[in-house]
């Protein structure tokens, strides 16, 4: 729940100061526009003065905007990093598993065949086998 008012808050913070940015600089158009005169000599100071005002404004609110992205896509990246090492975690040892039981069942093979080729002398393995798979049944239950 903390996460998604998080995100919303970002969210909110980022297009209020994109459209303060915006408003600002697009009345500053207008202004230009239709109040200024081009044809007329141009105050150097006055002008300085309201165009460094303008300029730090928009990009005052651009990057407090461009900061308020940046964060909620790192925050996004990180949450799904996370899922996606659990995921793969998951996946090797699904895999070391089935090498596992690959390896058991060539053991199982090579004890079935020692009990077809002697079965007076090894009578009690296939009690050993169900030892053996009972053993290996709790290892994946862990």
């Amino acid at each position: 729940m903390k996460k998604d008012k998080t995100e919303k808050t970002l969210i909110i913070i980022a297009v209020s100061a994109s459209s303060i940015g915006l408003v600002v600089l697009l009345v500053f158009i207008g202004f230009l526009i239709y109040a200024y005169d081009l044809s007329s000599n141009i105050n150097v100071p006055i002008t300085q003065m309201v165009g460094t005002f303008i300029g730090c404004t928009v990009s005052t609110c651009f990057l407090a905007s461009s900061i308020a992205l940046i964060y909620l896509t790192y925050r996004t990246n990180r949450e799904e990093l996370k899922k996606l090492n659990e995921y793969n975690q998951m996946i090797n040892e699904y895999n070391q598993m089935m090498s596992i039981n690959h390896s058991f069942d060539k053991m199982l093979e090579a004890i079935e065949k020692i009990i077809e080729n002697d079965s007076s002398k090894y009578s009690s393995i296939k009690d050993i086998k169900e030892q053996i798979q009972f053993t290996v049944n709790e290892y994946y239950q862990r």
